[in-house]
C-alpha cells in the first residue's frame, strides 16, 4: 500500500512539473542553450547570458568584470543520436582580483608584496546531454584551463615575493595553477537538472580539478586536486524574476593537507525577451 502510495505521488508530481515548466527558457547546466535575444543575469553568482541565435549565446559575469575581466560564448552543436552536443570557451584574467588581494589590511589573501604577472587563461568545454526522462537531463563536462603569464618578470624577484597560494577551498582549485605558467589545469564534471513541482526545478553538479602547483616560497613542485558537489533549487517565479537557494561542499589537497567547507548559495535572476511570438 505504501508503494501504491509512493507511486501516486510521484506521478503526480511529474504530471504538475510538465505542464508548468518553462520550456528551457532559463539557462542551466544541459547542453542547451538559451532562446534567441533572451537576456538574464544574476547579482551574484550567475553570469549575464544573452541569445545571439537559438543555437549561440554568450555570457559574461557583470558584477565580477572589474576584478575579473571574463568573456565566454556556448555554442550548440546539435543531436548525435540522443545525445546534445554543445561546447563553452572563455577568456578572462584574474590578474586584478589577485593584486587587489595583495595586500595586509581586509580582504588580503596574498603578501603584499607579492609579485603578479598579467594572466590570460583561456578554458574549453565539451558538454554533453543525455535526457534521461521529459525535461531531465544529466550532463558529462570535460575540458580544462590554459594559462599564460604575459611579460612575465618572476624569475627577477627573490623566492618570497613570487606569487603564492591562496589555501582557501573553492578559491585554491581556480587560482593555485597560476603559480606556474605556462599551465594546463583539466577539470570536468557530471551534472543533472530538472523539474520538480510547479515552477521548481533542480541541479546538481559534481566536479573535479587536477592541477599542478608551484611552491614558489620552497621552490618545489607537486600536483594537487580537488572536489566540489553542488545542490540547487530553483524557483522560476516568472518568465522575468527566478531565485537560486543551494549549497556547495568543497574539498581537496593542499599545501598543508586536506581541508573541506560548505558554502551557501543565494542569487536572484532576472529576464528579458526569448518567448515566442503571442
Amino acid at each position: 500500500m505504501k508503494n501504491r502510495g509512493f507511486t501516486f505521488v510521484l506521478l503526480l508530481a511529474l504530471s504538475l512539473n510538465t505542464s508548468s515548466g518553462q520550456e528551457h527558457l532559463w539557462s542551466d547546466a544541459s547542453a542547451l542553450t538559451i532562446p534567441h535575444r533572451r537576456f538574464e543575469t544574476g547579482f551574484f553568482l550567475t553570469p549575464a547570458r544573452y541569445g545571439i541565435s537559438d543555437s549561440l549565446e554568450i555570457s559574461s559575469y557583470l558584477l565580477w568584470e572589474y576584478f575579473i575581466p571574463n568573456i565566454a560564448v556556448k555554442k550548440f552543436w546539435g543531436l548525435n543520436g540522443d545525445f546534445l552536443i554543445s561546447s563553452m570557451h572563455s577568456l578572462y584574467s584574474p590578474t586584478p582580483f589577485l593584486r587587489f588581494v595583495s595586500r595586509e589590511k581586509t580582504g588580503g589573501l596574498l603578501p603584499p608584496d607579492n609579485y603578479v604577472p598579467f594572466f590570460l587563461v583561456f578554458d574549453s568545454y565539451l558538454l554533453v546531454s543525455y535526457e534521461i526522462a521529459q525535461g531531465h537531463y544529466a550532463t558529462a563536462r570535460v575540458g580544462g584551463k590554459l594559462a599564460f603569464a604575459l611579460g612575465d618578470r618572476t624569475n627577477d624577484y627573490p623566492a618570497y615575493r613570487r606569487l603564492q597560494t591562496i589555501d582557501y577551498p573553492f578559491i585554491f582549485p581556480r587560482t593555485a595553477f597560476l603559480t606556474k605558467t605556462p599551465a594546463f589545469a583539466p577539470d570536468g564534471g557530471l551534472s543533472g537538472n530538472g523539474p520538480l513541482v510547479w515552477n521548481l526545478e533542480y541541479e546538481t553538479s559534481f566536479d573535479f580539478f587536477y592541477f599542478s602547483v608551484r611552491d614558489n616560497l620552497r621552490e618545489e613542485d607537486f600536483t594537487c586536486s580537488a572536489f566540489e558537489w553542488s545542490a540547487v533549487m530553483k524557483w522560476h517565479i516568472s518568465h522575468g524574476v527566478s531565485g537560486r537557494l543551494g549549497v556547495v561542499y568543497s574539498t581537496g589537497t593542499f599545501p598543508f593537507g586536506r581541508s573541506w567547507v560548505f558554502y551557501p548559495l543565494l542569487d536572484i535572476q532576472i529576464g528579458f525577451g526569448g518567448l515566442p511570438p503571442p
